[in-house]
């Protein structure tokens, strides 16, 4: 007898598991809330706008006598989420951490609609960032935390954005985005606004977003994939009018197969652990790895979607990491006393970092600490000649303080041709990436080719300002094909966002 996807479903346990879902006060969020406690999860955490309506369902929850019996133990917190405020997006991670050092489950849920033009805190339309961008945030933020679970467990973690159908009815084929400009500034467009299709658009370039994030994630240690559940009858449409919410309710009876909440649940159930790595980067409906809309397949989509994906990432770039900064000396260590470490406990203090002081360096005391009544926290390496050095000097200073963290404050291949000056980078990030004891890193290439002093091929701009190969690594998206040595000294209008964001990305580590 053959068993079918429900069997499957029926024997899946999340026992010992963390899950973490948004927009859990109610429909879809709130059931499978339910099924997460019904399956196992020892700690659900909650993301919610609403904290004291979360209270409440707490409370109903813990003294729910079904899920005490199948759950005894469980755990629920509540963390204050606001999809529309990066900020939000941000304090929510930050307490997640706090709570948890591991988390198995994310589950993206919440979502908005309507047919009105607004903006979110953030500035941008409130649809794009509530259903696009902070779920973005959210995803990259938590994705180190998400891997570091799967490597302890030995089985990845899941990452689910939740999807739609109606991605199908976007209006980007009848009004579509520019090939020059913003993506992101197109859909900020109150002119450019279709209210009937935003939502619709918004799906849309999230499974985009998926698609493109997805091969820059190891799928052994998270599985990320998008989910529609389906026409299911929720509160969802109290963002749209009357008229509205009631032409959903009617096209619904002939639609869905059915309007209970269990159908949407059963399909979250199967995205998040019965679809396999055969789901990674892929959109789900009705049980099954599905099509997109046919615009994503095609060269005009695929362009949107690269592009897309790169002004996202540049966004979190600049909201994320920049505020990351480093500040540092080359003078002796002592003249880094003037940052009073004690007074600035986020501060983290380094002693020397010039190639040739390992030396002088060494007469410290292993413990740490450059000079009399100074301790240090970290070991700054500077490094501008080829690989095989740079790892042999990382080995010496490894070797001295084996239990320091070291920082690699400046690097790079310095006035070599093209070919060598990128290995010598790809090589680098490779190796950084692999030590755990390498704990931040900050390549010197923030100049326009014309300007660079470690030579034009390890810039991070061409003479137009536009982002070399280098500098969209860097900033960890798609090779631009930008010749460092290519370009006037004139910096186009459209170029002037990137070319300021990679500017700072010289005095900042990764």
């Amino acid at each position: 007898m053959t068993r079918s996807i429900r069997d499957d479903m029926a024997s899946i346990k999340f026992k010992d598991q963390t899950a973490v879902v948004t927009g859990t006060t109610n429909g879809l969020g709130l059931a499978m809330s339910e099924e997460f406690i019904r399956r196992g999860v020892s700690t659900l955490i909650m993301g919610v706008r609403n904290v004291a309506r979360a209270k409440e369902i707490k409370q109903e929850l813990l003294a729910n006598p079904d899920l005490r019996a199948a759950n005894p133990d469980f755990v629920i917190h509540i963390v204050e989420l606001h999809m529309d405020d990066y900020s939000s997006s941000l304090a929510f991670v930050d307490q997640v951490k706090k709570l948890t050092t591991t988390v198995d489950i994310l589950l993206l849920n919440a979502g908005l609609g309507g047919l009105n033009f607004e903006l979110a805190k953030s500035g941008h339309e409130k649809m794009m960032q509530v259903n696009v961008y902070s779920n973005a945030l959210l995803t990259l933020e938590l994705l180190p935390l998400l891997e570091q679970t799967a490597r302890a467990k030995g089985r990845p973690s899941r990452l689910t954005w939740v999807g739609s159908f109606v991605q199908m009815d976007h209006s980007l084929t009848k009004n579509p985005v520019p090939k020059s400009g913003s993506v992101i500034d197109f859909f900020d467009s109150k002119t450019l606004f279709k209210g009937s299709a935003r939502y619709s658009d918004s799906k849309l370039m999230s499974t985009m977003f998926v698609k493109e994030l997805a091969p820059r994630i190891n799928k052994d240690l998270v599985i990320l994939n998008d989910v529609s559940p389906g026409m299911v009858l929720t509160n969802f449409g109290v963002s749209y009018p009357f008229y509205f919410r009631a032409l959903i309710s009617v096209a619904s009876v002939f639609v869905s197969k059915t309007k209970n909440l269990a159908e949407g649940v059963n399909k979250y159930v199967h995205a998040i652990a019965v679809a396999g790595q055969e789901s990674h980067g892929a959109y789900l409906s009705d049980f099954k790895v599905a099509e997109r809309a046919p615009i994503v397949d095609s060269e005009d989509g695929k362009r949107l979607a690269q592009n897309f994906y790169n002004e996202v990432r540049l966004a979190h770039f600049a909201i994320i990491i920049i505020p990351t900064a480093l500040a540092f000396t080359e003078e002796p260590v002592a003249h880094w006393l003037f940052l009073a470490p004690d007074a600035l406990p986020d501060v983290s203090t380094g002693t020397l970092a010039n190639c040739s002081d390992i030396v002088s360096a060494s007469s410290s005391s292993s413990g740490g600490g450059g000079t009399k009544n100074c301790t240090w926290d970290v070991l700054p390496v500077h490094w501008y000649d080829n690989f095989a050095g740079l790892a042999s000097h990382i080995g010496e200073r490894r070797a001295l303080w084996p239990d320091k963290e070291i920082w690699v404050t400046e690097y790079a291949y310095a006035h070599q041709d093209l070919l060598p000056t990128q290995q010598f980078y790809n090589q680098s990030i490779d190796y950084f990436t692999k030590q755990d004891y390498i704990g931040r890193y900050s390549y010197f290439g923030a100049f326009r080719a014309k300007n660079a002093n470690v030579g034009p091929n390890a810039a991070f701009l061409n003479n137009d300002g536009k982002l070399t190969d280098i500098g969209a690594w860097y900033l960890g998206v798609h090779a631009t094909g930008t010749k460092p040595s290519s370009g006037s000294s004139v910096l186009p209008l459209g170029a002037a966002w990137v070319g300021a964001v990679a500017a700072m990305a010289g005095a900042v580590l990764i």
